[in-house]
This record gives structure tokens, sequence and C-alpha cells, in this order.
């Protein structure tokens, strides 16, 4: 195996970028929202006992909702780690570059 070129890194780090703010934008609109599909609770003998109905606590608890949340939660965080690191990278390559032209007269 090769080891990857500078612009092969670009790429791929690019197409993982595109690929987390495109899932980031769909999963922020959707993470307060009941969940589409049916719940396991609404599969059981306990929705066909007649008890209380709960919608919001329902939704609130629901555990696919709430891995949504928290993806959402854990990618925003690493957008800030990148943006953070991207930028202390960015400045420290900046000024080697400076560094090695040295002081034009």
């Amino acid at each position: 195996m090769s080891t990857p070129t500078t612009a092969d890194r670009i790429r791929s780090a690019g197409e993982a970028l595109i690929r987390l703010v495109d899932t980031l934008a769909h999963a922020e609109e959707v993470q307060y929202l009941r969940p589409v599909g049916p719940s396991t609770r609404e599969d059981t003998p306990e929705r066909s006992q007649g008890g209380v109905s709960r919608p919001t606590e329902d939704i609130a608890l629901d555990e696919r909702r709430l891995r949504v949340r928290a993806g959402v939660i854990s990618a925003e965080l690493l957008l800030d780690d990148l943006t953070a690191n991207a930028t202390a990278s960015a400045d420290e390559l900046t000024a080697a570059l400076v560094d090695w032209a040295g002081t034009r007269a």
C-alpha cells in the first residue's frame, strides 16, 4: 500500500467533512421530533393494555431520538475541535513558511 499524497489526504478529509456537515444538517432538523417508525413500546402488550398515553414523554425518552441528539452533540464538538486544530495548524505552518522564506529586502 502506498503512502497517501497530500492531495489524497485533502480529498479524503473534504469528502468526510462534507458528509458530516450534510448529515449533521439533517440530524439537527429532526433531533427533537418523534421518530418516523413505530417505537418498540407500540409493538408490545403494554400498548394494548389501555394505559395512559404520554406522547411527550414517549418522544422525549425514545432511544432512537436520543441517539440522534447524542450524535448531533458529538458532531458539533468534533467540528469545534476540528476548527481549533485546523486554525492552530495553519498558523504554525504559515509561521514556518514565513521563517523559511526569510526577510526580503
